[in-house]
């Protein structure tokens, strides 16, 4: 995360359609909303300041630990089989281009071969 951010700073954050990293430029600030606008090659994009990182590296690393915290949460509410099956019932767990929800993907991954002795691919 980036303190003080300034107009004309160069901030890394995920696009919001596609989750993927993306660089720009701040180019507005909001400061009662915590938010700014980011000019990127991608179009202009409103950000919260809490969602802005002055590298990649620090944006990567704030996504996997993202990751791994919805991973156990996810993994922490399956104990039986049947809570398993249950979670993929209700979680898109199949492999459904943008809709797919793949920290859900690697807990059932996880919890399949914990609970079952299943080794899913990717």
């Amino acid at each position: 995360m980036i303190n003080n951010i300034k107009i004309n700073d160069k901030v890394w954050f995920k696009t919001p359609w596609s989750d993927m990293p993306a660089k720009g430029i701040v180019s507005q600030i909001f400061e009662s909303f915590e938010m700014a606008h980011i000019e990127s090659d991608n179009g202009t994009f409103p950000i919260m300041f809490c969602n802005m990182y002055p590298t990649q590296d620090a944006l990567l690393q704030a996504m996997h630990d993202e990751s791994e915290k919805n991973i156990a949460a996810y993994k922490s509410k399956v104990h039986s089989v049947e809570d398993l099956i249950r979670f993929m019932y209700n979680n898109n767990v199949s492999l459904c281009e943008e809709y797919t929800n793949y920290d859900a993907r690697r807990a059932v991954k996880e919890l399949a071969l914990e609970l079952l002795g299943i080794t899913l691919d990717d």
